[in-house]
Parts: structure tokens; sequence; C-alpha cells
């Protein structure tokens, strides 16, 4: 899936496993990774987030490549919060997410944040922890069950992709500010995407339009 947003924001999701067919694939893109990238790889314990870190990676590269820009010989710098961001590109800016079966990257000429997320079972005392009374509010109105795990993931991605554009992770505190429709952040601009498969995914991109 690729999609083009205002401002020239490029969006892409793929299955992971369509970007690393199986081990001999693997084993070639993990050591073209520049040495930051392959540290970011190595700190994930279980084989599949592994997997997954480095097929972003290669999403990303896959990105660049068509816009003439080698992304592997391109000096990363990363911000106190572990935001990464090219040196000596600072209107090439990206963002890069991963779970489940699907990875999401973003490029875009302003400061951009994503997250996919795969739909999961709602555990006890989540959304208290990380959502607004409003938001609460509108995740009661959904019944229990798959509809409101649906719900969730979605305003979840949104709190997500909007603390990655900015920059601070999660050491923003994020019932300090809610994502729904209407109700988000100034300056903040949401893009939703239903993968069909059971992921869900937000782009949120910091504009002064």
């Amino acid at each position: 899936m690729t999609k083009v947003l205002a401002g020239g924001c490029e969006v892409r999701s793929e299955r992971v496993d369509a970007l690393l067919p199986d081990d001999a694939v693997f084993a070639a893109e993990y050591a073209r990774l520049p040495a930051w990238r392959r540290g970011r790889s190595d700190a994930f314990r279980f084989p599949a987030d592994k997997r997954r870190s480095v097929a972003a990676w290669v999403l990303l590269r896959n990105i660049l490549a068509e816009r003439g820009e080698d992304a592997d010989g391109l000096e990363v710098v990363e911000n106190e919060a572990g935001k990464p961001a090219f040196a000596s590109r600072p209107d090439v800016q990206f963002n890069l997410s991963h779970a489940g079966e699907r990875v999401m990257v973003a490029v875009a000429s302003v400061p951009v944040g994503c997250d996919v997320e795969e739909i999961a079972p709602l555990r006890e005392g989540v959304a208290e922890a990380c959502l607004t009374p409003g938001e609460l509010v509108r995740l009661a109105a959904e019944p229990e069950g798959p509809s409101r795990d649906r719900a969730f993931c979605a305003m979840w991605v949104r709190k997500e992709g909007y603390v990655k554009a900015c920059g601070s992770g999660l050491s923003t505190d994020l019932k300090s500010f809610s994502a729904l429709p209407g109700e988000g952040p100034s300056g903040a601009v949401f893009e939703d995407f239903d993968f069909g498969d059971g992921h869900l995914g937000c782009v949120c991109r910091l504009s002064d339009d």
C-alpha cells in the first residue's frame, strides 16, 4: 500500500513476508543495515521483532531509492527520545513502525510520525492509563469485545503517531491530549488506515497550515 498525502507526505505499508520472504533474504538485508539500525534490531529479544525491524528499514530504503537517495549512506542522528533523523537532510523526515505482520513508513518534509498496530484484546487498565476522559467515554460507547478492541486500537495509533511526530515518544503523557477526530492537538494532521488484515495505522504530520 502506498499513499501520498497533502504536502507530499508519502506513506507505505507492507507485510513483513513480502519484504523478507525467506531466511536468506533476511540475512542479506540484515547484513546491509547501517550500524545504528543493526544495533536497534539487535536490541529486540525475539526473532520476530528483529525481523520486523529489518523489514521496516528495507521499506524505507526502497522508498528513498525511488527518489535517488541512498538511505544506508546517510548519517543518522537521534534526539533525546531516540527519534532518528538524517543529519544532512532535514527536508527528508521519516518515521518507522512495525507490529504483527506489518511494517509502516512515512516520509515527509515536515515532522512526521506513524504507528501500525495489530488489533488485540484490550487488557484491563490499559485504556484508563492512556486515554483522556472524553476518549474513555467514546470507548465505553462501543460494545465490549472486538468492536471496543478495534476502537481502542484506532485511538492508540493516533496518539502514538502524534508523539512520534513530536519526537517525544512515550515520555509524553498520553492522557494529556485527545487524539479523537476533530479534537487533535493544534497543527497535527492525522490520516487513519485500515489495512484490512487485522492491523490499523495512523500517520500524523505537524504543519502550520
